[in-house]
């Protein structure tokens, strides 16, 4: 946490990226505390956003949001940012359709 918010107040919003996803992971998968996850992917989101949209980036996003709908039990949302993921890896566009709420 101390390390995003350190991050963006110095402006280097690729740098809160990594560190709002990384956060992201640590509190909705090795933690378990699923109720955070939505927090931390809004900052993670704006911050990806203000970084220029880096699809490296993104792809940590989605690839950690599929870790976390795994253990909620959300296979389907699981499989769909998996996919967004690698489609981002592999410079594509990806196919299907991505619910975000």
């Amino acid at each position: 946490e101390e390390a995003y918010f350190l991050a963006s107040s110095l402006k280097q919003e690729a740098l809160a990226a990594e560190a709002a996803i990384a956060a992201t992971l640590v509190v909705g998968h090795h933690l378990g505390r699923l109720d955070e996850v939505e927090r931390w992917q809004r900052q993670a989101e704006a911050s990806v956003k203000r970084a220029g949209d880096d699809p490296l980036l993104r792809a940590d996003l989605h690839e950690t949001l599929g870790t976390v709908d795994v253990d909620r039990g959300d296979f389907d949302r699981a499989r769909t940012n998996h996919e967004q993921a690698l489609a981002l890896r592999e410079g594509r566009p990806f196919a299907g359709t991505l619910d975000a709420s």
